[in-house]
């Protein structure tokens, strides 16, 4: 300070001798580590070993999960594999382009770096306007907070995990044909039969009692 105390009508100015600039922004890892309801999203992060892949140039756009909605997705989270968890995070992540909530539009379909698409939808119920959601609709997500800026991309705080979309199961022949090793012998068994369409007779649930190989 090299002139202290100039008054004016609505406050005071001190006169300095250099101009002072804003820090570095840190990467969107640090933007997590440095936000405390993103703690369970920086664990996870870690456990995904994708903390590298969010410290890289990007740039990256992240809807952040908070630590309320890794609370309530529990259930599902804790039983997960390492790839599956990591399914799940990376549908939070868009690769190769920032985008700003200035930039959402009603309907726009963002590519996510696990190979999925998350959508924006209008919201007018939602804290500030917008939600994202998986393909289907099967899982949704409001937007908390918007724009947290990062040297390698942004962050949108989420108050909800949104999960991938749940494909069919395959039908009970189709599954009995995935484990050869275990059911071969009842496959082959119902083709002789001739029982493979019943058994794929559209709109029918069955229960099978499936005599293993050993079995037969």
């Amino acid at each position: 300070v090299t002139n202290p105390d100039i008054m004016a009508s609505n406050g005071v100015i001190h006169v300095i001798d250099t101009v002072m600039v804003p820090p570095p922004l840190g990467t969107l890892v640090d933007v997590v580590t440095a936000t405390p309801a993103l703690s369970s999203l920086l664990a996870a992060v870690a456990e995904a070993g994708l903390a590298d892949t969010l410290a890289s140039d990007g740039p990256f756009t992240v809807f952040a999960p908070n630590d309320a909605a890794f609370a309530a997705a529990e259930a599902v989270t804790a039983g997960l594999k390492v790839d599956e968890l990591r399914d799940v995070l990376l549908l939070h992540v868009a690769s190769g382009a920032s985008v700003a909530a200035g930039a959402l539009t009603d309907g726009l379909a963002i590519a996510t770096a696990g190979g999925g698409t998350l959508y924006a939808r209008a919201d007018s119920g939602a804290p500030l306007g917008w939600r994202m959601e998986n393909a289907d609709g099967s899982s949704a997500a409001n937007v908390v907070l918007a724009d947290v800026a990062a040297s390698n991309g942004v962050a949108h705080v989420l108050d909800a995990v949104i999960l991938p979309p749940q494909s069919s199961p395959p039908d009970i022949v189709n599954t009995a044909l995935s484990i050869p090793d275990t059911f071969s012998s009842l496959t082959d068994s119902l083709t002789a039969a001739g029982l493979v369409g019943s058994l794929q007779a559209e709109g029918q649930s069955f229960t099978v009692f499936a005599p293993t190989n050993d079995a037969f």
